[in-house]
């Protein structure tokens, strides 16, 4: 089990079964964020992945899921509940995600983030990601493109 990682508000840990229901309704509260079923996240929480809860006391205010595939992690899903969004939880989620990778031997992480949402691009470009391609029409509900992002892993 991963180390959770104190912070000024909240805590960063592995995700885990107890988790779902919270999850799932974060995610619902986030119309831009994929909208997966519970089968989904019990699936993701029986395996070894890279799968993290953001906590601001004993409350989840956030997560991120990923997926190993072969030496490169995607990230899935990350979401932070609209009324905790601007106190850095997604960034320590993602900083705990590029750490996994690091200690894992992982080079490599990318994903895809709607090309209208500025607030998770600038995020991601902080972070050292960088537009490597584009999926027309990748998303529905509401209809945009993907812009395909990626960053290198160093330790």
């Amino acid at each position: 089990m991963e180390r959770a990682l104190s912070a000024v508000a909240g805590t960063i840990r592995q995700m885990e079964a107890r988790d779902i229901d919270a999850v799932i309704a974060i995610q619902r509260q986030s119309r831009e964020a994929a909208q997966w079923l519970r089968t989904d996240y019990e699936a993701l929480t029986r395996g070894t992945g890279p799968c993290f809860v953001a906590e601001d006391g004993a409350r989840a205010v956030g997560f991120l899921t990923a997926r190993l595939v072969a030496d490169e992690m995607e990230i899935l899903n990350l979401v932070v509940d609209p009324a905790v969004r601007r106190q850095r939880f997604a960034s320590r989620l993602l900083r705990q995600a590029i750490d996994w990778c690091a200690n894992n031997k992982i080079g490599k992480v990318h994903l895809e983030v709607r090309a209208s949402n500025a607030a998770a691009r600038a995020l991601y470009k902080k972070h050292g990601f960088r537009a490597t391609g584009v999926r027309a029409n990748y998303y529905r509900d509401p209809d945009d493109d993907a812009v395909v992002l990626t960053a290198a892993v160093t330790k």
